[in-house]
């Protein structure tokens, strides 16, 4: 059961979809645009805290990651298409820069896409007007100077989409589940900077267009994937003993207005955040294979 010690709104008026991640059990970090398009933080540690500014005027939703307890880097696209980067460590933030830069002779569009598959390593990805999928990785062990890899356009990765969802059981290799062109999910591997070989097409599920898929890897090698429905519902699905599992519509009324976010909060414990009808932070958990339905997180409104 989630908790809160502020004053308790539905509504948080965030003006793109949430983005959170665990740093460890019952650890949850969330950020999203405000309605100034600036990125906004709420944090949960037992209780809600309120929401923050980080500041800054941006044109996509951010993505944060976590690769130990006390380090949260978030990356967004700014209205002028270069990316930025803001790290919480030590319980301060860093401010943002431009380490990240900007796509060689492309326009980015849609939602910028970072995951850690590793301690000390960070992938993100986006696709470009034209459907080709870019990365760019930060490893301290692989690359001199800021430790990011630069832009590089993904081989074999053109006309799938314009979103994506990522995860990864070891860091060596990243799954990659995408929207295609006509509407289909589908999923494509990563070997370190390999071409990706060939793409699975996932079960069918009738997902919003423009809606991200979220996934995320445990430890048992099972993924888990959820993504908004053209019925206002959102959907998951299960990778498990090299299968894709049907997609299961979360339990719960609430109509939802924005892709979701999933993550693992413990053993056998998902969490699916997602933006309200009401532009508030709502959650729906899965523990021990039981969804406890939709309900609103009672945290102090944004700005």
């Amino acid at each position: 059961m989630w908790q809160a010690s502020a004053v308790f709104a539905a509504s948080v008026s965030m003006n793109s979809s949430p983005r959170c991640v665990s740093r460890g059990v019952n650890l949850v970090d969330c950020v999203a645009l405000g309605q100034d398009n600036a990125v906004w933080y709420t944090s949960y540690n037992g209780t809600w805290s309120n929401w923050g500014s980080l500041g800054g005027s941006f044109a996509s939703a951010p993505a944060i990651v976590s690769w130990s307890a006390d380090r949260l880097p978030v990356y967004v696209r700014g209205t002028d298409n270069r990316f930025y980067h803001n790290v919480w460590h030590n319980g301060k933030w860093s401010g943002w820069d431009n380490l990240l830069g900007q796509l060689p002779n492309a326009v980015p569009i849609g939602n910028l896409a970072c995951f850690s598959p590793g301690i000390l390593k960070v992938d993100c990805f986006i696709y470009d007007q034209d459907g080709n999928l870019w990365r760019n990785s930060f490893d301290p062990t692989l690359f001199w100077g800021t430790h990011w890899s630069n832009w590089q356009m993904v081989p074999e990765s053109s006309d799938h989409g314009s979103g994506l969802g990522a995860y990864s059981f070891n860091p060596e290799s990243i799954g990659i589940v995408t929207m295609a062109p006509n509407g289909t999910l589908v999923q494509g591997n990563l070997q370190g900077y390999a071409p990706i070989s060939s793409w699975t097409k996932l079960p069918s599920v009738s997902a919003e267009n423009g809606s991200d898929p979220s996934c995320v890897g445990s430890k048992s090698g099972a993924a888990y994937c959820a993504v908004l429905g053209q019925d206002g519902k959102i959907w998951s699905t299960e990778f498990d003993s090299g299968t894709w599992q049907d997609w299961t519509a979360l339990p719960g009324t609430e109509t939802l207005a924005s892709g979701p976010t999933i993550v693992t909060t413990g053993f056998n414990r998902f969490d699916v955040f997602a933006r309200g009808s009401d532009n508030g932070l709502w959650v729906n958990t899965l523990d021990n294979g039981v969804w406890s339905g939709w309900s609103a997180i009672p945290i102090t409104p944004i700005g």
